[in-house]
């Protein structure tokens, strides 16, 4: 295996951090790529040889997952989200601008070896969508004319900048909503009072019959006290 004298060591060390144990193979594959920005092919080899792991097996992990890159990436990795919450809020026109900007297409790295573009399903950010990530580092909510901003910071060196930037974003929470005030509610008037049911005048007897009819009545009682006296006197 044509591996230098310095990258030999770079990779003991890593294997040495690992316990050279074959169970941490994807640890390994990832230390590998983050000390190197890929895997290449002799890594592969050196890492399978010390690990004792077949050779297939470890390209079979490294081509499995999307992580994971055969080919050299640049200094910079851009990775755009595509989910469904990004893509609703415009993470077509997020890679429009990167591709128009750099000139690569999604995979490709800048010719010098600056930017590479990735395209993901989901960077588990849905909430601060659309998200772009340079480098470990999360931008939210990112326009058009931000992303082209900050693709020229990383450009003159500011990729410390643009970290404090994101840094900011995230700490500064969003000012709660003010709660709404709730219309004030005339008191209903109160209902006129029932009018008192008028009273009933009390029953009065029947006024004693007068005129012709007492009369009459009298002349009757005075015929029957006549026929009283003379039965008595016989």
């Amino acid at each position: 295996m044509a591996v230098a004298t310095d990258d030999q060591t770079r990779l003991d060390a890593l294997l040495e951090r690992n316990e050279r144990r074959p169970e941490l193979l994807i640890q390994v594959l990832q230390d590998l790529q983050r000390e190197f920005g890929y895997l290449s092919e002799d890594g592969l080899r050196y890492v399978a040889d010390g690990l004792a792991v077949p050779l297939n097996r470890v390209y079979h992990v490294a081509t499995f997952y999307k992580t994971f890159s055969l080919l050299p990436r640049g200094k910079h990795l851009v990775s755009v989200c595509r989910g469904t919450a990004c893509h609703v809020r415009g993470a077509e026109r997020l890679v429009d601008t990167v591709q128009r900007e750099l000139g690569i297409q999604d995979g490709e790295t800048t010719a010098d070896q600056l930017f590479t573009l990735e395209c993901v399903n989901c960077l588990g950010a849905c909430a601060l969508s659309p998200v772009v990530v340079i480098d470990a580092v999360y931008y939210e909510k990112v326009t058009p004319d931000r992303l082209r901003g900050i693709l020229k910071e990383y450009r003159g060196g500011n990729g410390a900048k643009g970290e404090e930037v994101a840094a900011e974003a995230e700490a500064e929470p969003e000012p709660a909503p003010e709660a709404p005030v709730e219309p004030e509610v005339a008191a209903a008037p109160e209902p006129d009072p029932a009018p008192a049911a008028a009273e009933e005048p009390a029953p009065q007897a029947p006024a004693a019959p007068s005129g012709p009819g007492r009369k009459k009545l009298s002349r009757i009682e005075r015929k029957i006290r006549r026929k009283e006296k003379k039965g008595k006197s016989k």
